[in-house]
């Protein structure tokens, strides 16, 4: 009887790695996709294409400049239009993963 516990408590425990493993190999893809789509949002800041980003925003997109101003999605992208950059580039961008939620954080370099 005590065997049979063991190797229930071993089972259990496989079980448990092999979906602790599984989650962390999706939050990697999911960093990965995340990272992906910023890479995409700064291919059209370079090209000045906003039409790039603008599937990636949401109807009810929101923005804060550095100025203090809250534009929302139809005026971001008509901002991005407007501006036209000579170099633009991501500084030290990292995605962390928090369940069904993914934070990109960095620095933006004009």
């Amino acid at each position: 009887m005590r065997r049979t516990w063991i190797w229930c408590v071993i089972g259990l425990l496989s079980m448990a790695c092999t979906a602790w493993s599984q989650e962390k190999m999706s939050s990697g893809e999911t960093e990965k996709a995340v990272a992906a789509l910023e890479q995409q949002w700064l291919q059209s800041q370079k090209t000045n294409n906003p039409d790039l980003v603008a599937p990636l925003l949401a109807d009810k997109f929101i923005t804060t400049g550095s100025d203090g101003k809250v534009n929302n999605k139809a005026e971001s992208l008509a901002t991005a239009k407007a501006t036209k950059y000579t170099s633009v580039d991501y500084d030290d961008m990292k995605v962390t993963v928090f369940g069904d939620t993914a934070i990109a954080t960095g620095g933006f370099k004009r």
